[in-house]
Parts: structure tokens; sequence; C-alpha cells
């Protein structure tokens, strides 16, 4: 399966509801601007809320593992990415805790890069803030229509 998406066709990408709809596997190139609604609170186990925001949904069309590398294309380390992963029931207006966040910062935590994601062999579900973490929390086991 296979999409196409134009980040300037969708409306309001840093709030929830304009969320761009991601499926397959490729790459997304697009920026932030703002955070729009402040949708994130510091509640969350990764201490962060919204600053430059682009909302991404996914649903899952095969039972596996979902994990992801998020890479900036600058490799400067000041470039920090965090994220929040909520669902497989979450809607815009009750997102509830996040299932999976990492807010660590690169610099802060002393790493060689600014890549972070999900990944297999990590055990961690939430990192961060600051120096707390390695950038990357476990992977996802995920089911049909989550």
């Amino acid at each position: 399966m296979c999409c196409t998406f134009s980040s300037w066709s969708q409306s309001n990408i840093n709030d929830c509801s304009g969320a761009i709809k991601v499926c397959g596997n490729g790459a997304l190139s697009t920026n932030a601007d703002g955070a729009g609604i402040q949708e994130i609170d510091n509640l969350n186990s990764c201490g962060s809320q919204e600053y430059n925001s682009i909302w991404l949904e996914i649903e899952i069309t095969k039972s596996g593992t979902l994990g992801f590398d998020l890479i900036p294309t600058r490799s400067d380390i000041n470039v920090d990415y965090d994220f929040f992963i909520f669902g497989p029931n979450a809607s815009c207006g009750n997102l509830d805790f996040a299932i999976r966040c990492s807010t660590t910062n690169p610099i802060a935590a002393n790493l060689v890069n600014n890549h972070t994601g999900m990944r297999d062999i990590e055990l961690d579900t939430s990192e961060g803030p600051g120096e707390l973490g390695n950038s990357y929390v476990k992977s996802l086991d995920v089911l049909p229509g989550e």
C-alpha cells in the first residue's frame, strides 16, 4: 500500500484535529512551525508540552511491531525532536496518557546525534526530560485497526 502526502494540503498540522494521515512504509518530510493548541500537558510521563508540533495519525493494518526513527535533515545536535504516542483508542478530545514518549535532550544526555524513535532493543516506554534517556523507547506490539 502506498500513500502520497502533501503537508500543505492539511490544515493545522500542529493540532491533533489536523493530523497528517500516514500509511505504509516510507519517509515524510515536513517542518513544524508553532504549537497550535496546547494539547499535551506536563502531567505525561515525559514531562513536556508542545513547542513546534506536527501531528501524525496512523491506522495499523497488519499485526506486528511498530517502530520508527525520527532523523532530522540537519545533523546539528541542537535540533531536538521529542515525540508522544497516544492510542489506540485516543481521540483529539480525549488523548489520555501517552503510551510511549521521549523528551530526552541530546546535548544534555551527551548523545552523539539527534536521532530519536522506537526500536525493539529498548526496555523503557518513556524517557526524559533533559538528560534522562538515550532518545529511544521500546517498540509497540500492534493489531489491525489500532
